[in-house]
C-alpha cells in the first residue's frame, strides 16, 4: 500500500479532551431526580409487603413530597408490581384467552376436514352400494 493514500492523522485540537477536563464537565452535572428513583423503590417494597396505596401515598406527603408526585410514584410502583402482588390484567387475561382460541380453531380446522373426509368416504360407499 502506498504511504501517500494512507488518511492523514486528525487535527491536535480534534483529540479527545484530557481526563481533568472531563472530570470538571461531570462536576457540574446536577442530579435532578431529586431521589425519586429511591422513593420509587421504596414504594415498590412497601406495596409488595402488604401495605395499601393510601397508607404509602401519606407516607410519601409526610416525607414531603406534593401530592402529584406522591401519586404519580404511587402509580408508577403499583404498576411495576402486579406480578408480585398477583394481580391479574387485562392483557394477562387477552393472552390466555388468545391461546385457547388459537388451540380450538386448529382443533376445528382438523375436525371439519375429517369430517369432509368421512362425509366423501360415505357418499362414495353409498354410490358403490346402490350399482
Amino acid at each position: 500500500m502506498d504511504p501517500s493514500d494512507q488518511p492523514d492523522p486528525p487535527p491536535a485540537e480534534a483529540t479527545a479532551p484530557p481526563a481533568a477536563e472531563l472530570t470538571d464537565r461531570l462536576d457540574h452535572v446536577v442530579d435532578d431526580t431529586g431521589g425519586r428513583e429511591d422513593a420509587v423503590e421504596w414504594t415498590m417494597r412497601e406495596l409488595v409487603a402488604g401495605r395499601t396505596f393510601d397508607d404509602v401515598a401519606a407516607d410519601l406527603l409526610s416525607q414531603g413530597w406534593d401530592a402529584e408526585s406522591a401519586e404519580s410514584i404511587v402509580e408508577e410502583a403499583r404498576e411495576s408490581t402486579r406480578r408480585e402482588r398477583g394481580v391479574r390484567t387485562r392483557e394477562d387475561v387477552v393472552i390466555g384467552v388468545s391461546r385457547k382460541f388459537g388451540k380450538t380453531m386448529r382443533r376445528v380446522r382438523w375436525l371439519i376436514i375429517i369430517g369432509v373426509i368421512i362425509v366423501a368416504i360415505a357418499i362414495s360407499m353409498m354410490l358403490k352400494g346402490g350399482e
